[in-house]
């Protein structure tokens, strides 16, 4: 198999069953370009806008608030033709920002017709421009575009996010964001929408798009008795010592709550007795913090004590890893148990309200619950626990990665790492129905963690699972463009790989990672990585791993010096022959014809493609047959053969109904060369047949060929 760019080319996620060998609405057939029918199979089906919902749902009490409430949801209300408007909920770390949120979120959703967005901040990594970038991503896969259609640009994607607000209302809640740059690019287009940003800062500078502020304080006096009595009824019964304890909870929704299910759980303990303990463990705490933040610490750390000792090391292991949250596997191996123990414990944490569980039933901290548990990790484990919890962990996503990889990617694909020893041993999780599309939402999932645990892993000098990781993780990066992960995670596992004297490892990473740097419009850096790449593939002495870096090579060339180009794809040619790589040379001749197509050397590409077309033939992969005949019957038509070309793009669609974005590319060949060969009723329908496929796939070629399609005269 193709070590190269061809064995890794992005394809949807979604399976689409091709219900009809032929095409996914038409069937061509041509002895002669006048004779070329498009035979209706049946109607295709109408694009359905999907309208997500994404914001959590509103959990826990919720009281006092009313005036902030009624404010916030008289911002964001749906207001017919207005401009869409941007509201700031600012305040300190854990006043209840985001409750509020989801609360005004839950009561005005049935106003926004065009769907509720939401992005967690806290979850995106790098710089504004990249957060910003998996944000919009993040928001169009939301909105129905597929993979295959996302774009790699800021600019890009920013433009196709406002064409998919542009017509109905949108609600974007953005969580926990620190920069004013996170929020601008995603301002639906549609009157009426709005923007409902929280933060612990008040982003003044949003008041130049007319963004309004509403700053949370702590909750009054009698709001925060109202909240623990609603969880305690009998707390009510010290009234002196209730109005103390809401003092010492800093006032603070989080400490309140905690300390509320803390007089819930043990029936002995008075009001005033808690408040006696949070007051002297403050006083302890005194040295780690101050003032508001020591009360609420104690608050947590008395809660904390009423844990038996195995809940308790669970608390601070977790506390002490990299990780934004967990799923019940994670958990149970960084405390080192088996799983329905692990469930036992973890249900204690969430029950304490120590950790929050999600819908998806992933459990999380608090930033400040958080600090807390790695408070306690300082004072009361061993730096060798803490090291030991952090390398089975490790060691548990690898392995995960490593069968996801091999579930959602060929079994040929060339790999570096030792995928099947790793796994030796392991029962494979993605076993049964849908593998691939099993194994890429498990990646998916864990997409913050695995860059967490690459860069844990570089730091504690694990270099081996860190460049392995890596090189697994990239079966997510080309199936779901996340390029800005792929960017880093190369660089991490390439110094990785560097460090630990891996030269094939690092040559792999550095020109693999080339094609995110170029697409990402960097083509600086993806030269320097591929300049990297070559003298440590060749000191590696692996031909196959040689030919995928002068495949690279060649992939970034197109862009970067055309000119140049020939020359890289005859070297990979030259060395998958050598190498008895019949699927690489295979691929790779057709890169360099469609290389050559690019740059309108019809002639000399139309040969090569030929022989692309022959090679692909013997190796068992539908897409690329597909590709090779559409670019094939492009080729074909530029050169006046119209009717070759024509019988190339029937075949090409017959094979790419599984594969949409490819097939669309077919269609739209075939509409040109009929209306170059002045077919215009022909050509018009089958440009309506590749509008279809934009349109449900939901990129932008869509109003490209709607554009076209209107030029054209009627038959």
């Amino acid at each position: 198999m193709s070590a190269g760019v061809g064995s890794d080319e992005p394809e949807d996620s979604l399976e689409v069953r091709n219900l009809m060998p032929g095409s996914a609405g038409a069937v061509v057939q041509a002895d002669r370009i006048e004779k070329v029918v498009l035979t209706q199979a049946s109607a295709p089906a109408p694009h359905r806008t999907r309208v997500p919902c994404q914001v959590p749902a509103a959990k826990g009490r919720f009281v006092n608030r009313r005036r902030e409430l009624a404010r916030a949801r008289r911002l964001v209300d749906v207001g017919g033709r207005r401009p869409p408007r941007i509201l700031v909920v600012g305040g300190m770390p854990g006043v209840g920002k985001s409750a509020l949120g989801f609360r005004v979120a839950e009561s005005v959703r049935e106003s926004y017709s065009g769907g509720v967005l939401y992005i967690n901040f806290t979850e995106l990594r790098g710089g504004p421009e990249p957060a910003v970038s998996d944000a919009l991503v993040s928001c169009l896969r939301a909105l129905g575009v597929a993979d295959a259609v996302i774009p790699s640009s800021l600019a890009e994607l920013t433009k196709l996010f406002r064409s998919h607000t542009a017509d109905e209302p949108v609600l974007v809640m953005l969580d926990d964001v620190t920069e004013t740059g996170q929020v601008r690019p995603l301002v639906p287009a549609a009157p009426g929408s709005a923007v409902l940003v929280t933060s612990t800062g008040r982003l003044p500078e949003l008041s130049l798009d007319g963004a309004e502020l509403l700053w949370l304080e702590p909750l009054d006096q009698t709001s925060g008795e109202r909240l623990i009595k609603g969880v305690c009824r009998r707390a009510g019964e010290e009234p002196d010592a209730l109005a103390e304890l809401v003092e010492l909870c800093g006032r603070l929704p989080i400490a309140l709550e905690i300390a509320a299910a803390r007089l819930r759980d043990r029936p002995g303990l008075s009001v005033r007795a808690l408040c006696a303990e949070i007051a002297d463990t403050s006083r302890g705490l005194a040295a780690l913090s101050v003032g508001r933040e020591a009360r609420v610490s104690a608050v947590f750390s008395l809660s904390y004590r009423d844990l038996p000792a195995a809940a308790q090391r669970m608390y601070r292991l977790l506390g002490a890893l990299p990780f934004r949250d967990f799923d019940l596997g994670l958990v149970a191996v960084a405390a080192g148990a088996e799983q329905a123990v692990a469930e036992e414990l973890l249900d204690l944490l969430v029950g304490a309200g120590l950790l929050s569980e999600n819908a998806d039933g992933r459990c999380g901290f608090h930033g400040l619950v958080r600090r807390h548990a790695i408070d306690q990790a300082h004072v009361e484990d061993s730096e060798d626990e803490q090291i030991n919890a952090l390398h089975r962990t490790v060691r548990y996503l690898l392995i995960r990665t490593v069968s996801a990889d091999l579930a959602a990617m060929d079994s040929g694909r060339l790999r570096i790492t030792p995928s099947t020893e790793i796994v030796r041993g392991v029962t494979d999780p993605f076993a049964g129905e849908h593998p691939k599309a099993r194994a890429l939402d498990w990646l998916d999932a864990e997409r913050a963690n695995l860059l967490a645990a690459m860069k844990a892993a570089a730091d504690r000098g694990w270099h081996d699972m860190c460049w392995q990781l890596a090189e697994s993780v990239t079966a997510l990066y080309v199936s779901r463009r996340y390029l800005v992960d792929w960017a880093e995670s190369a660089t991490i596992g390439a110094n990785s790989a560097h460090l630990g004297k891996n030269a094939a490892a690092e040559a792999r990473l550095r020109s693999f990672g080339s094609r995110a740097w170029t697409e990402l419009g960097d083509l600086d850096r993806a030269g320097r990585e591929l300049n990297a790449a070559l003298p440590l593939a060749e000191r590696a002495g692996n031909p196959r791993l040689l030919a995928s870096v002068w495949e690279m090579v060649a992939r970034y060339r197109d862009h970067a010096e055309p000119a140049a180009a020939g020359q890289a794809y005859d070297r990979a040619l030259e060395l998958f022959a050598g190498a008895d790589d019949g699927r690489g040379v295979a691929f790779t001749t057709y890169f360099h014809g469609r290389s050559l197509a690019m740059r309108a050397r019809w002639a000399e590409a139309l040969d090569v493609l030929e022989r692309a077309r022959d090679l692909v033939a013997e190796v068992d992969d539908e897409r690329m047959r597909g590709r090779v005949l559409t670019t094939l019957g492009t080729t074909l038509g530029r050169l006046g053969r119209d009717t070759e070309a024509v019988e190339a793009l029937r075949q090409a669609i017959g094979l790419l109904g599984g594969h949409r974005h490819f097939e669309a590319q077919a269609w739209e060949a075939l509409g040109e060369i009929a209306i170059s060969a002045g077919d215009a009723a022909y050509g018009r329908e089958a440009l309506r047949r590749a509008v279809e496929i934009h349109t449900d796939l939901g990129g932008p070629d869509a109003e490209r060929l709607r554009v076209k399609l209107a030029g054209l005269p009627e038959a």
